[in-house]
């Protein structure tokens, strides 16, 4: 794996965290990268199948937050359209969604969302890509992580991203690809131009850093 990060800028880095988190109802991902030097860490977490409803999201909540603790930036995957998980399972998962991302901003830890299309642009270079196809795209462009499913792999992806926007990203991607992380959706009828990913205010000592 080549190093992404100049030399001249490793000390600053050194410390840096990110967590991307790929959350769902019954098998959540996350990956952690940073400090530099460690190893990723990957998450996957299935919750006891007797939780249901308010315990089984809280089950969730405990274990993201415990993984985010001491991160510089956490990666949220955007959640898809009720078509494809129906609406009452869509609704609890946007509920998943926000209680996560209120609970960061509780504890000052900045987030950003990043919608699955971009994630799969990110890696792959197409916007729309099977699940089991991003898994063989993350393992062919980290080929030393040990994915364990696709729920680690796309989370290990979010994670890439943050590291690549704040300056560490572990392997070098290609230009096309970094593009995604500053790309701005043209402006549509009543809708002015916007950036494809909101990217937070960092806290003083990420920026320092930077």
């Amino acid at each position: 794996m080549t190093d992404a990060v100049p030399e001249a800028r490793q000390a600053g880095l050194a410390g840096l965290r990110v967590l991307g988190l790929d959350p769902s109802l019954t098998l959540s991902g996350g990956a952690k990268i940073g400090p530099l030097g460690e190893p990723a860490a990957l998450y996957r977490w299935k919750p006891p199948a007797k939780l249901r409803g308010p315990e089984r999201m809280a089950w969730h909540l405990d274990n993201m937050v415990r993984a985010a603790e001491g991160c510089d930036l956490v990666l949220i995957e955007g959640i898809a359209g009720s078509g494809v998980l129906g609406v009452e399972a869509h609704l609890e998962l946007a509920g998943l969604h926000w209680v996560i991302r209120h609970r960061l901003y509780q504890l000052g830890l900045p987030c950003a969302v990043v919608q699955p299309s971009l994630r799969m642009l990110y890696l792959t270079g197409k916007g729309r890509v099977p699940k089991e196809e991003c898994l063989l795209a993350a393992e062919r462009r980290w080929p030393d992580i040990g994915f364990t499913g696709t729920d680690d792999a796309d989370a290990y992806t979010l994670a890439h991203m943050g590291a690549d926007w704040l300056g560490f990203a572990p392997a070098r991607m290609p230009a096309d690809r970094r593009a995604v992380l500053t790309r701005i959706v043209p402006a549509k009828k009543n809708k002015p131009a916007h950036p494809a990913i909101v990217w937070p205010v960092l806290r003083k000592e990420t920026v320092d850093a930077r």
